[in-house]
């Protein structure tokens, strides 16, 4: 039997054989609803019905549903169980599963409403551990799968498999899936064959999650829905020493399964520790080796985990190259962490996901797509929305700009509201006060529009803030659910009694329901691991500093498992207002940094990026650059007359200070090794004649500051010219290497990395050398040609960008790419898959 035949099954097929099976002789066949289906005959225990509801796969219960008239259906649902469970129909299995029934589709449940009050002292089950039997003290597991144990909810891919029998064959798998493949999933397996394999030892597995704080109460639903058991979250506040006696009856009923799930931050423990795991159950994991530890988000608290002792260890994260001040983690480091932990050499093992492009059972990593689950990434509805600023942004800006830099500046100026706070934290003297924000208005203008439900992303929690208290203030909106969340603050308009940790399932059983939802949150918090697949589409209110996050608050909606009947989502970019007599690459610095400065994850992985060949964002990103170009070519500083005039100029000043350095007498007037010749004259100038200097030496020294003091201001404002040319120059030719119509040497002006902040909702941002830039002086050698030159060889090559539009708007969605040897190289996951090399 297969699935699809579900849709046209006829009431005699459904009825069970009068002779069952015994549950040992199929329990092999009982381990996801596909083994089932495809190996069920009559004979077996219970109806395929039994099993669609055990299996929670309520997808088949609609088939099956749709394919009965009512009165067969309602005599589907009241087949009887074997013998000794005659009395367990599919309407009992519905009852005990009927909260994710409604969750699934409330349709379904509602129409079952009459028949369900009829079935009496039948409740809900929280796992599937319940006692259901009283009289033979059975639980569901027991009848239903004996010694197996089941996935729940899952629909079988083979390929989210590899990872937990590289774990079971090779103690470890660094499992670095793009967002929303499923990642969760793939530790479902591996916690399996541990229960069953500790099952054929007699004993109960020990299994460790850990996790983001955030992301703790998602893990235990996940556990209970996946799996039907229960989880323990360790709480910051426990003490170890409460887990060192008989857990099995203090926190685990008989028949209950070890599994902890700990956080990965928190506040300070009485040894300065900083995170859960040490502070709660350190003490246990001492005296007990973990069979599993399954550590989520593993780029988050690196240091932390190497004290955990495991038989078998999973790390999962979409992004495991992390950049910071302090050097680079990548894949050897995972690999001595997981040696670590298993005391086994997993460092043996090389993980190279570029040449190797279809990893097996004897790896110990995996890195799938969408497409590698036989389903094709979300199409991408790229919208850019022009917002106006206030009239004194640029002042602002411009001044955060000179005192603090273009990375700090960037971080205040998404928001006028923030920029206005920040300057006057910075600038107590000259308090300014922001008359209007026009951007929050067109964000109200863009969601009165629209009746679509949005994640709203920003970077900073004061800014969240702001959006969260203009959505629910006055009468903006009506009948719909606006929420907010970073860290652990979560707030909401329109669902009332919503536990603690519970707002995402509160908003995805909303979105169920076909009611709009808004959602305002961090790209920290909302951009990592949460899976919201029933929104519309997200709005980047505030964009991060890489495009790897930009995939990851997309990841957010393109879900594998969103039960959707379209494969579209919006992706909104809030800009600023660019005039026509305006630079948009200035005006709009921040999205040409977060798209065309790469994540460095690149250069060790294939990733995705949904913006960088998009064709409007070519078009926008070319013209912006030639504009700019453009602009230097007619600048007079930068004319070739001038460029030989002060090349001259240097020159001469050049040949002085060479004069003044091999002459005997610089020894007595430098100090110091490092001392540059103008501040080794000046302070000698400045001094009373020095006897031991001759005549003509001290005359030497006044004609060479003369002569600088006479080029000074031209010099200087060349420089300042020739600087923001150099700027200009690495982001064209960054460009000119992403598109690949060059070869780019310096890989650093294109690759960024970040350093994760305490909080997790605001972020430090660490750029490899992007200020190590040498002095105009000291660059002039590498400029060959003259900047006219430069600037129309580069135009040159901008206009012979050539590309296709819908190839290239089907590749926003479809495409990777990775960078090997200083070239950037595209493919499909398809054509990668297969080895076919890269384009």
């Amino acid at each position: 039997m297969e699935l699809k035949s579900l849709e046209s099954i006829t009431l005699a097929e459904l009825k069970p054989a009068k002779v069952r099976k015994d549950l040992k002789k199929v329990s092999k066949h009982l381990k996801n609803f596909e083994c089932c289906i495809e190996n069920y005959d009559p004979a077996f225990p219970f109806s395929i019905l039994h099993y669609a509801f055990m299996f929670r796969r309520f997808d088949a219960v609609a088939m099956i549903k749709k394919s009965l008239s009512e009165n067969e259906w309602n005599e589907a649902l009241l087949i009887k169980g074997p013998k000794r469970y005659e009395w367990i129909t599919p309407l009992v299995c519905a009852k005990w599963n009927i909260s994710y029934l409604y969750g699934y589709d409330e349709h379904i449940a509602n129409d079952l409403e009459e028949m369900l009050n009829k079935v009496e002292h039948i409740d809900h089950v929280a796992e599937y551990t319940d006692i259901v039997d009283e009289n033979n003290n059975k639980n569901i597991f027991d009848i239903f799968w004996g010694d197996r144990q089941p996935l729940l909810d899952i629909i079988y891919y083979k390929k989210q498999e590899l990872a937990s029998i590289q774990v079971e064959k090779n103690s470890a798998s660094l499992v670095m899936d793009e967002v929303g493949t499923g990642k969760t999933v793939s530790a479902i397996y591996a916690i399996r064959n541990t229960i069953e394999n500790c099952k054929k030892l007699k004993r109960r597995s020990r299994v460790l999650i850990v996790c983001p704080n955030n992301k703790r109460e998602d893990w235990q639903n996940d556990i209970r829905r996946q799996l039907g058991r229960y989880a323990h979250i360790v709480e910051q506040s426990d003490n170890g020493d409460m887990y060192s006696d008989d857990l099995k009856k203090v926190f685990f009923r008989s028949g209950e399964e070890i599994i902890m799930i700990s956080g990965q931050k928190g506040g300070n423990d009485g040894k300065g520790s900083h995170t859960e795991l040490k502070n709660g159950i350190k003490r246990y994991s001492e005296d007990n080796n973990w069979d599993l530890v399954v550590i989520d988000e593993g780029h988050i608290s690196f240091n932390n985990y190497e004290d955990i002792s495991a038989e078998h260890a999973m790390i999962m994260t979409a992004t495991p190259i992390v950049v910071n001040a302090s050097g680079k983690r990548d894949f050897t480091d995972y690999l001595l962490l997981l040696s670590k932990i298993t005391g086994k050499l997993i460092l043996s093992h090389d993980i190279d996901p570029v040449k190797h492009y279809c990893p097996d059972e004897n790896d110990v990593y995996v890195n799938w797509f969408k497409e590698d689950m036989g389903i094709n990434s979300a199409e991408r509805n790229i919208q850019f929305i022009s917002c106006r600023r206030s009239e004194e942004r640029d002042e602002l800006y411009y001044h955060i700009v000179g005192d603090k830099g273009v990375l700090t500046a960037l971080q205040y100026d998404q928001d006028d509201d923030y920029l206005f706070s920040k300057y006057n934290e910075m600038y107590s003297d000259d308090k300014r006060h922001l008359e209007h924000n026009y951007k929050l208005d067109k964000l109200i203008e863009l969601l009165r529009e629209s009746h679509k439900s949005y994640i709203i992303f920003c970077e900073h929690t004061d800014v969240v803030d702001l959006i969260y208290s203009r959505l629910t203030g006055g009468y903006i909106f009506e009948d719909l659910v606006i929420a907010k969340k970073y860290g652990k603050i979560e707030d909401n308009k329109g669902i009332e009694n919503i536990a603690n940790g519970q707002l995402i399932n509160a908003l995805i059983q909303e979105l169920r329901n076909n009611r709009r939802v808004l959602f305002v949150t961090t790209g920290k918090t909302g951009g990592t691991g949460l899976n919201l697949g029933y929104f519309d589409g997200v709005i980047h209110y505030e964009l991060p500093f890489t495009s790897i996050e930009l995939e990851q608050r997309f990841g957010r909606v393109d879900r594998i498992d969103t039960k959707h009947d379209f494969k579209k989502r919006d992706m909104i970019f809030m800009l600023n207002e660019c005039r026509p007599d305006e630079n948009d690459a200035e005006r709009n610095r921040m999205l040409y940094y977060c798209v065309n400065k790469i994540d460095i994850t690149c250069k060790y992985m294939p990733i995705r990026n949904t913006v960088l060949y998009y064709p409007e964002f070519i078009k926008r990103n070319r013209d912006a650059l030639r504009k700019s170009l453009s602009a230097q070519k007619v600048n007079p500083v930068l004319s070739e007359n001038n460029e030989r005039k002060i090349k001259s100029f240097k020159k001469q000043r050049r040949a002085y200070e060479k004069q003044i350095k091999d002459n005997p007498m610089y020894e007595i007037i430098s100090s110091d090794e490092i001392e540059s010749v103008h501040k080794c004259v000046t302070r000698v100038l400045n001094t009373e004649i020095n006897s031991n200097l001759d005549e003509a030496y001290y005359s030497l020294l006044k004609k060479y500051i003369n002569n600088r003091e006479k080029h000074k201001e031209d010099i200087n404002r060349y420089d300042r010219e020739i600087r923001s040319f150099r700027e200009l120059r690495r982001q064209v030719n960054s460009w000119l290497e992403i598109v690949g119509l060059c070869e780019f040497d310096n890989e650093d002006e294109i690759m960024i990395g970040l350093e994760q902040s305490d909080d997790f909702d605001n972020q430090v941002i660490f750029h490899e050398k992007a200020d190590n830039v040498l002095s105009p002086d000291e660059q002039e050698h590498t400029d060959e040609k003259t900047i006219q030159k430069q600037i129309c060889s580069m135009l040159e090559m901008l206009d012979s960008e050539d590309f296709n539009d819908l190839e290239l708007k089907g590749f926003s969605s479809d495409g990777i790419f990775c960078y090997i040897d200083k070239h950037i190289y595209r493919s499909t996951v398809d054509r990668y898959r297969k080895g076919q090399g890269w384009f």
